[in-house]
């Protein structure tokens, strides 16, 4: 009975050692941006590259009245896409780092589970 017991909470404690050493490292990569994945610097730099300012200005016909609106509420276009640019760039982020994170949370759950 006791020998059994003592097994199952070894099996118990390594699970738990498991889960937590994989919780830890998600927490170091969502919160640490220099740890972060190489494929989510490369689509953060990839959005920013496609997003750049001057890019957008030689690619997009933006007419007239726009810009009279753009001068109207004083906000420079090139701000104006700075901003987009910067949305763009936190809406992949969060995309990311949530997906990693439920992904961490179901190799937890596995694994605690097994």
């Amino acid at each position: 009975m006791y020998t059994a017991l003592s097994r199952q909470v070894k099996r118990m404690h390594r699970r738990m050692s498991i889960a937590l050493l994989v919780f830890t490292i998600t927490v170091i990569i969502v919160f640490n941006e220099s740890a972060r994945p190489i494929w989510i610097r490369s689509i953060t730099d990839s959005v920013s590259g496609l997003m750049d300012p001057t890019q957008l200005y030689k690619r997009t016909d933006i007419d007239i009245n726009a810009n009279d609106v753009l001068v109207a509420v004083n906000i420079p276009r090139a701000g104006m896409l700075h901003l987009t640019d910067h949305i763009v760039r936190h809406a992949i982020l969060i995309i990311t780092y949530s997906i990693t994170t439920i992904i961490t949370i179901i190799i937890i759950i596995i694994i605690i589970i097994i």
